[in-house]
C-alpha cells in the first residue's frame, strides 16, 4: 500500500523529488493521509449503516414500519468530515420516523 501511495505522490514515479523541500513533501503526505482516512471512515460508516438490524415493528406502538428514503448524515471528526446515508423507517400509526442503528453502532 505504501508503494502505491508513493506512486500517487510522485505522479507515477515521473516527479523529481530532489527539487521538493521536505516540508512540502510532509504537507503532501499528510494531505493524502487525511483524504485516505476520510474515505475509509466514510466507507466504514456506510457499511455500518447498511448492516443495521432489521426492525420489523414500531418500538412505540408495535405497528408495522415502512422504509423511507435514507437521509444523508454528516459527522465532523478530528481531521475529517464524513457523510453517509442513514436508513429511515416510518410508523404510519404513530407518524414517527426511526433511525435504527443496530446493537454495534457506537456513534
Amino acid at each position: 500500500m505504501a508503494r502505491s501511495l508513493v506512486q500517487e505522490l510522485t505522479d507515477g514515479g515521473g516527479r523529481d523529488l530532489s527539487a521538493t523541500r521536505l516540508t512540502e513533501m510532509e504537507d503532501e503526505v499528510y494531505g493524502l493521509l487525511d483524504r485516505l482516512g476520510g474515505q475509509m471512515l466514510q466507507a466504514l460508516l456506510q457499511h455500518q449503516a447498511e448492516e443495521i438490524c432489521e426492525v420489523e415493528k414500531c418500538p412505540g406502538c408495535g405497528g408495522p414500519l415502512e422504509a423511507r428514503p435514507p437521509q444523508t448524515k454528516t459527522l465532523r471528526l478530528k481531521r475529517n468530515e464524513v457523510c453517509w446515508r442513514q436508513p429511515v423507517l416510518r410508523c404510519g400509526r404513530c407518524r414517527r420516523d426511526f433511525f435504527p442503528s443496530g446493537e454495534g453502532a457506537r456513534l
